[in-house]
């Protein structure tokens, strides 16, 4: 998450985020799962859904302009010719229910680009 982001759920939330080299990262429940995701009888839900940092925006996605050891198999070339590597958390319960992730996948580099390049394609 960004520094803005960790300091706005600390301040509002009283949450304690932690600076890992330069990532933010919030405390998770003992399960693992995130601090803000209950679970009820229709499903789970994110209790800050309309403001939570962009990293969640992106769940189950990870973009990143370099290679973490996919190759090919993560790669997406935008309409541009911009090279990406994509990663998709295979554990998150929605992935391979409807629509193909794949099909979202130029929607998510777009968003990526906008957040963390300040553009998009």
């Amino acid at each position: 998450m960004t520094p803005g982001e960790a300091f706005n759920l600390t301040r509002k939330y009283g949450i304690f985020v932690v600076q890992k080299g330069v990532k933010y990262v919030m405390p998770c429940k003992v399960d693992g799962s995130c601090i803000f995701l209950e679970e009820n009888e229709d499903g789970c839900y994110c209790t800050i859904y309309f403001e939570r940092p962009y990293v969640c925006r992106m769940y189950p996605f990870h973009v990143s302009r370099r290679d973490l050891g996919s190759g090919e198999e993560a790669l997406y070339i935008d309409k541009d010719g911009s090279k990406f590597y994509v990663y998709i958390d295979s554990t998150c319960r929605g992935v391979g229910v409807g629509e193909s992730v794949k099909n979202r996948l130029p929607l998510v580099v777009n968003l990526w680009r906008m957040i963390v390049e300040g553009r998009s394609s």
